[in-house]
């Protein structure tokens, strides 16, 4: 009912100020959603398949016998020296998981609202998005990634006003979160794209030669030869090979480049590049639906998604914005609210449909919620998804 009841409400805000143009009291609902998501996050109790052995790896944390040189060993569960060196700092302090967790909650949605009102004019749209979409993982799964992405969405914005060196600060930080930042240098390349016939051009090669190489390369092979390269941290091998047995994040033979859902997500660019003509955000937008194909191939390679979905609910919230139809102007709000729905079943249908051989479901991961005012166990969740 929480979720429920906070979506329905992020819609209807969404619709009230970026759909039908209403302005009264517009700041003060952007504050107030923004404490809203931060205690829900900060507040939670074992909510989500990730944050009950986070809760535990931070009990454990033997604070007193702590060196300087733990920072770059990891321990067994190779950990990256800012997440040891936060946890160190709050362990300190308290042995209650809440101060470490309002840490990341306030860090994380601050980084996201920021971006969203530094970058578009359709903020609440922007945030029922990430509601919808991202909130739910972000805050009580990915908590290592959600610091990397928070620095990342900061360095997006640094190298936008060309402070370089602010954005390679921001780099070096997220990296020391989680090793998968290193993404974030694809952003200083597509800073430099501009709109023009010779770039449109050479983004349509780009384009053909990256279905030709998922239709024609060998996959498997391919990643296997990677992870197995002298090249390529021992850490990283040995966990990019553990995916690769995995029945739920293996590589798969059967895989379709163009689903419905992708069709869409390229229909979307499309248009809002010629709306727009703002080339390092559609690249921003690309990289997301190119990671969402080779996600078809190898799922857990949806994780790095994450360093482009924030740049492309923008690019969403501006389609569903300024869409229009030249003979149907009159009715493109009513269009943005049909946008809004078809998004809406295809994200609901991810979260509802119960896996194969189960009743349960993705939102079962995070359902019910519980706090830390009703700290209740949910062993059925725990045993399923292996906690």
């Amino acid at each position: 009912m929480l979720y429920t009841l906070s979506l329905l409400f992020c819609l209807f805000i969404a619709i009230w100020y970026d759909i039908l143009n209403q302005s009264r009291y517009k700041n003060t609902w952007y504050y107030i959603l923004l404490l809203w998501f931060i205690a829900i996050s900060a507040l939670q109790f074992q909510v989500g398949t990730d944050l009950p052995n986070y809760m535990k790896e931070y009990k454990q944390f033997d604070v007193y016998n702590f060196d300087f040189f733990d920072l770059f060993e990891g321990g067994e569960d190779r950990r990256q020296p800012g997440w040891i060196l936060l946890m160190y700092v709050c362990r300190f302090f308290t042995g209650d998981f809440v101060l470490f967790k309002t840490i990341q909650a306030v860090f994380l949605n601050v980084a996201v609202f920021s971006f969203f009102k530094k970058e578009t004019k359709s903020i609440f749209l922007c945030i029922f998005l990430y509601a919808l979409i991202s909130y739910l993982v972000l805050n009580f799964n990915l908590l290592r990634q959600s610091f990397a992405l928070g620095f990342a969405l900061y360095s997006y914005s640094y190298l936008k006003d060309k402070q370089i060196a602010k954005y390679l600060l921001c780099v070096f930080a997220a990296f020391m979160f989680h090793n998968s930042a290193f993404l974030i240098l694809l952003a200083i390349l597509f800073n430099f794209v501009k709109y023009k016939k010779t770039t449109l051009w050479l983004t349509l090669c780009i384009a053909i030669i990256f279905i030709y190489f998922i239709y024609t390369v060998d996959i498997t092979m391919l990643f296997l030869d990677f992870f197995k390269s002298e090249s390529v941290d021992s850490n990283i091998s040995s966990i990019g090979l553990g995916y690769m047995q995995s029945e739920d994040l293996g590589i798969r033979e059967e895989f379709a480049i163009f689903s419905l859902r992708r069709l869409c997500i390229l229909i979307v660019l499309i248009y809002v590049l010629f709306k727009t003509k703002n080339m390092p955000l559609i690249y921003m937008g690309g990289a997301y639906l190119a990671i969402n194909i080779l996600t078809g191939i190898f799922p857990i390679i949806w994780r790095f998604r994450i360093y482009f979905d924030i740049s492309y609910m923008v690019i969403l919230a501006t389609f569903i914005k300024e869409f229009e139809m030249p003979r149907l102007k009159s009715c493109s709000k009513y269009m943005s609210v049909l946008f809004i729905c078809v998004i809406l079943y295809f994200f609901l249908r991810d979260y509802l449909t119960p896996y194969a051989g189960s009743s349960m479901r993705y939102i079962d991961q995070y359902y019910p919620y519980h706090s830390i005012f009703d700290p209740v166990v949910e062993y059925e969740r725990q045993n399923y998804f292996q906690l």
